[in-house]
């Protein structure tokens, strides 16, 4: 009896759920979701319950049907190239999802679309601050790069700094701070004590910038990618 209980420890310290460290690297809410454009989403949980050969999946409904699955998927493990499987009671691989360079999981399947494997992460919500920081361009006409800012904002987002980068036209690259008033930004040079309005256009943080000047030449002005 101890040799068969002997046995069964090393037969479940060399699965690949043993093998393991650290499966909250992996548990956790994830979607799934068609590779082309348009294609069906459904979403599903990995937990940290262990379950035979891994820990428990946990499928939407509306999973199966999408997507064709099997009604056998009964647990999820870590296979030793890094890649995610879908196992049934048996331990037999129903769904491989492989690594991707890009991030997420691919599983390729014979005569159908392939599927993803994502993690169901909700971006965060820029601040009014960091959407008036980091880099923003200024442009033309058509979309055409005039010059392109290395920007900062005080806490209250209503002014700032304005480093040009290199190759700007030197009427814009004397511009060094910004400021908000009435829907509008202004952009400000270094000329002068309280410095020269340059240009002030409409909008806002999110859609960017666009107007006239007083000549009636088009600008835009927003975040920079």
């Amino acid at each position: 009896m101890r040799s068969l209980l002997f046995a069964l420890a090393l037969a479940l310290l060399a699965s690949p759920a043993a093998a393991l460290q650290a499966p909250k690297d992996y548990a956790g809410k994830y979607t799934l979701s068609g590779v082309s454009e348009g294609a069906a989403v459904c979403k599903l949980t990995l937990t940290d319950e262990m379950a035979i050969g891994g820990w428990g999946v946990s499928l939407a409904k509306d999973c199966y049907g999408k997507f064709g699955l099997s009604q056998d998927i009964a647990a999820w493990t870590v296979l030793q190239n890094g890649s995610i499987a879908f196992i049934d009671p048996l331990r037999k691989v129903l769904l491989r999802f492989e690594p991707t360079e890009i991030g997420g999981y691919v599983a390729e399947r014979p005569g159908a679309e392939p599927i993803a494997l994502d993690r169901d992460v909700k971006p965060r919500t820029l601040t009014e601050r960091e959407r008036m920081s980091g880099n923003w361009v200024l442009t033309g006409l058509g979309g055409k790069v005039i010059c392109r800012y290395a920007m900062t904002s005080n806490k209250a987002a209503t002014a700032g700094s304005l480093k040009a980068q290199a190759g700007c036209p030197k009427a814009w690259a004397r511009v060094t701070r910004w400021e908000t008033a009435k829907g509008r930004i202004r952009l400000v040079t270094d000329a002068g004590k309280a410095g020269k309005l340059l240009l002030a256009l409409p909008g806002d943080s999110i859609q960017g910038f666009t107007g006239e000047d007083a000549k009636g030449v088009f600008y835009g002005f927003s975040r920079d990618g």
